[in-house]
């Protein structure tokens, strides 16, 4: 439950009876008007309340729209539009308006509660008090409480669980139909109970807003979590933890220098090696032919990806193709079934991808074709995956963040034995899988 319906919930039960106990020493409420049939009311009232028709316990009126030379004028009236009941400042008491009126008519009293009655905003339930005489637009109807009948706090409560789309004719433009508002059974406590009420609420919303931010966050740490949790597998996944070393598999040789120990994050296991990127396979940027000759583009057969169709996964579907000559006049490279691709630099940095059909790529993307005599490409693809954070922190600095080729061909990886990268990639995609499903579950 979050904090909207908490919150809706405890108003439902402060219209209900019960939310504070009725006391003996009030006197009943008397009945203002008719009855209801049974059918008219939603539920049963404690003994003292009675259900009263909305405007048998206040007076209604509709805004106006002031002329121009009167909005121009030196008054003291303020003037509120609906849209100003999104202001910050404004979400119970209007307060902050920017104008003032001379010589208006229809001044609201400060405790109306105003609400839209024209146009999308009426589908917002938007309720405001007040918080002193004004004039509001046409747009917005407000409710005075008869103060010795209905308390302020509570008239906004109840009126607060109302759903008034339910009230609104046409769809195009809605229209609050008033006469129905007016026509609302309305649970009417004694008023002394209304303000017991009232009081029980207000110590209550601190409670319920301290809930809202709790479970915000623990929403925020929900959504997280998978994020957060693959990360671990992929940490555990590079530093040989993930699955056991076998002894009946060789040990990786060395490729090129090791690296000294304040060049790498971790020790590796014994069979495996600090190598990098670049001696695992070839590296190769792609490139964007001209736009602005359509020879390079119409009737195109070869694959072009861009960085926004990395999707962390198989790429096997491609938005656009180039013709020969246009792969002819630019620097893109056509890169086989299994090369892995990375975002360098964009909003898509980082982001991966590993072709299943033959593409070239654009300009912002790089591709490794792997040495499958030295690595599995899905263990490289997990490998940069892990790695991501670092690259992209790597690539910060400059207006816009960049990975680059030359980083990534120097970026020190960890290489296990070829077997033992294959039963890692299992194991990952299998516990990935698993959370997955986690979080499925864990869905609304």
């Amino acid at each position: 439950m979050n904090k909207k319906l908490l919150w809706d919930s405890i108003l439902q039960q402060a219209i209900s009876g019960k939310l504070v106990p009725q006391l003996d020493t009030e006197p009943a409420v008397e009945q203002i008007g008719p009855d209801p049939a049974p059918d008219e009311v939603p539920f049963e009232l404690p003994e003292k309340w009675k259900w009263v028709n909305l405007d048998r316990t206040g007076s209604f009126s509709s805004g106006y729209t002031p002329s121009q030379e009167q909005i121009l004028g030196q008054g003291d009236i303020p003037f509120f539009k609906v849209a100003q009941m999104n202001l910050k400042g404004n979400e119970k008491y209007l307060r902050l308006t920017p104008t003032f009126l001379n010589t208006p008519r229809k001044i609201f009293e400060a405790g109306t509660i105003v609400f839209p009655k024209l146009g999308g905003a009426i589908l917002t339930n938007k309720r405001r008090i007040l918080a002193q005489k004004s004039v509001v637009d046409t747009n917005t109807a407000g409710f005075l409480p008869t103060k010795d009948v209905l308390s302020l706090e509570y008239a906004y409560a109840f009126l607060s669980t109302l759903d008034f789309g339910q009230y609104a004719r046409g769809t195009a433009v809605p229209a609050l139909d008033l006469s129905k508002v007016k026509k609302i059974w309305l649970p009417l406590p004694p008023l002394a109970e209304q303000r017991r009420i009232v009081a029980k609420l207000e110590e209550l919303k601190p409670l319920v807003d301290q809930f809202g931010e709790a479970h915000d966050k623990l929403s925020e740490l929900e959504a997280d979590f998978p994020r957060k949790l693959k990360a671990s597998i992929l940490q555990a996944a590079m530093q040989g933890k993930l699955v056991p070393q076998q002894d009946t598999e060789p040990a990786v040789e060395q490729l090129g220098p090791a690296p000294s120990p304040d060049e790498v994050p971790f020790a590796l296991p014994e069979k495996w090696k600090w190598v990098k990127a670049g001696q695992l396979g070839f590296w190769k940027a792609g490139g964007t032919p001209s736009r602005s000759n359509p020879a390079f583009w119409n009737e195109g057969t070869i694959n072009w990806i861009k960085t926004g169709e990395l999707n962390d996964g198989i790429i096997n579907c491609v938005e656009e193709k180039i013709s020969q000559e246009g792969f002819n006049n630019s620097s893109t490279h056509l890169n086989p079934v299994g090369a892995v691709l990375i975002a360098m630099y964009g909003a898509t940095i980082g982001r991966l991808g590993v072709l299943a059909v033959p593409s070239t790529t654009n300009q912002a993307c790089c591709a490794c074709t792997v040495n499958k005599d030295l690595v599995d490409n899905w263990f490289l693809f997990f490998v940069l995956m892990g790695l991501r954070p670092l690259l992209i922190k790597q690539g910060a600095g400059s207006a816009q963040p960049n990975i680059s080729k030359d980083k990534l061909v120097n970026q020190w990886v960890p290489l296990p034995p070829l077997e033992e990268q294959r039963r890692i990639v299992e194991r990952i995609e299998q516990l990935f899988a698993e959370v997955d499903k986690m979080s499925a579950c864990k869905a609304p």
